[in-house]
Order: C-alpha cells, then sequence, then structure tokens
C-alpha cells in the first residue's frame, strides 16, 4: 500500500490534436498537464522514499487505485465583504463541471507508469488498475486544493516491465 497526496490545482489529461499543414497532418497531445504531471511524480517519488523503497507492480498484477481530487473554489462562490470566509447559499456543494473525472483519473495514472520516456513508477502500464474509486470534490475552507492517491497492490515478486 502507497498513500500520497499531491498540492496543486489538478489538471486533466488533454485530448489527443491533429493539424494539418498542407498535405501533411500532425497529431499532438498538448502539454499543459505535463507539469501536473511531474508533480506528481515527485509526490510519489517522495513518498517511496519516506516508506523506505516500492517494488514496481510486475506486469499481469492488478493494483486498485483510490483518487480524491481537490478543486479550489472560485472567488465567486464566496460572500464579499466581511462574510467573504462564507460561501454563498447558492455555490454549489458538488464538482459537477469541468474538468471530466476520467480525464484528471488519465492525468494520474500515465504519470505513475512510463512517462515522457521516464521509467515506470508504480506499475509497468496502466492497464493494470482493476478497481478503485475515483472522487471531484470543491476543497473544504483551509485545505489546499491538490489530489489524494492511495494504491493497494497483490503480494507477489516483481519481474522486470
Amino acid at each position: 500500500m502507497l498513500l500520497f497526496s499531491v498540492p496543486g490545482d489538478p489538471r486533466p489529461q488533454p485530448r489527443v490534436k491533429a493539424a494539418v499543414r498542407g498535405k501533411h497532418a500532425h497529431i499532438y497531445t498538448p502539454s499543459h498537464a505535463d507539469d501536473w504531471k511531474h508533480d506528481v511524480r515527485a509526490s510519489a517519488i517522495e513518498a517511496i522514499r519516506e516508506r523506505g523503497g516500492w517494488t514496481l507492480v510486475p506486469p499481469g498484477v492488478a493494483v486498485e487505485v483510490q483518487l480524491d481530487f481537490a478543486f479550489r473554489r472560485p472567488k465567486a462562490h464566496y460572500r464579499t465583504g466581511r462574510f467573504s470566509d462564507m460561501l454563498k447559499a447558492s455555490a454549489p456543494m458538488r464538482h459537477a463541471q469541468l474538468p471530466d473525472r476520467d480525464n484528471c483519473e488519465k492525468a494520474v495514472t500515465d504519470a505513475l507508469g512510463g512517462f515522457q520516456g521516464m521509467p515506470p513508477l508504480i506499475w509497468c502500464d496502466d492497464r493494470q488498475i482493476d478497481g478503485g474509486e475515483v472522487r471531484k470534490r470543491w476543497a473544504d475552507p483551509g485545505e489546499d486544493p491538490g489530489v489524494t492517491i492511495l494504491v493497494v497492490e497483490e503480494d507477489q515478486e516483481a519481474t522486470a516491465c
């Protein structure tokens, strides 16, 4: 089991884009989530160090991942003046807006596998994830935005990816 948090504003995995220049099509993935993915990896590496190590989950072994995304509330959710620390009655209690939950999950799970030529960190491939919950919510008052990640693995000896 590995439990850690990543501070910062969660970013979703962007959709693949295509650009046509003359007769040539260029397919690419925008990089605006890359900094977030590097933050996820850095927090995972720190958690692994504090734990005293981590054995890479071998191919074919399933893992369960739980993700709790806390998003910063926009200023429009709060009252003004001397009550500016209180939510408006009209402020939504649930985070039912962009970014999509599955795209946030994808950015995190990609970052913990092999990412941008870096070696896998937690598992060889995110297809090894066979369960878990993903929650998307507004950060509580005084809580910093980010994601809390829990990885639960089976007990088996590691093999190379």
